[in-house]
């Protein structure tokens, strides 16, 4: 049994035993500086970190902030005509990769759009899209089908 502790894979070789079933987070931690190795490395996880920054070298960064202004701008548009109040700027110059706009029950609405596979930040009643160089126009409009369907309600606007 192994447990991560602020990012780091616990193994058997960090201390000598566990308490037993009483306790069985607890480690007695080895006195030098052999507790501080780091484990078993995550080698699926640095295959796949390599080839994505492959994918992403390939890339110039002005296509990248292009491509994802050019979403974001879209992104916009969609939600102003649904009647979304939105609090990213419109100039494209003056905005990053996210787009926020306010929601009733944002938290509640980011939990409905998951259950439709559309992964969104939600909090104090806005809701934050990240669209980037992984998304496409595909994924913008399974976005709005998804945001149709599940009732969402711009904030302040009563129920009719």
């Amino acid at each position: 049994m192994s447990r991560s502790v602020l990012g780091y894979r616990i193994g058997g070789h960090h201390g000598p035993e566990r308490r037993g079933a009483a306790d069985s987070l607890a480690i007695d931690w080895r006195p030098d500086a052999s507790r501080l190795e780091a484990g078993n490395p995550s080698l699926l996880g640095v295959a796949v970190l390599d080839n994505a920054l492959a994918r992403l070298g390939r890339l110039a960064p002005d296509e990248i902030e292009g491509h994802a202004r050019a979403l974001g701008g879209e992104l916009i548009e969609g939600l102003l005509a649904r009647g979304f109040p939105v609090i990213t700027p419109e100039a494209p110059e003056e905005r990053a990769g996210n787009v926020c706009f306010l929601a009733e029950d944002a938290a509640g609405l980011a939990s409905r759009l998951a259950a439709q596979r559309v992964l969104v930040w939600g909090g104090e009643g806005r809701i934050r899209v990240s669209p980037h160089v992984h998304c496409d126009r595909e994924d913008l409009e399974r976005f709005f089908r998804a945001l149709d369907r599940v009732d969402a309600r711009p904030l302040g606007l009563a129920r009719g």
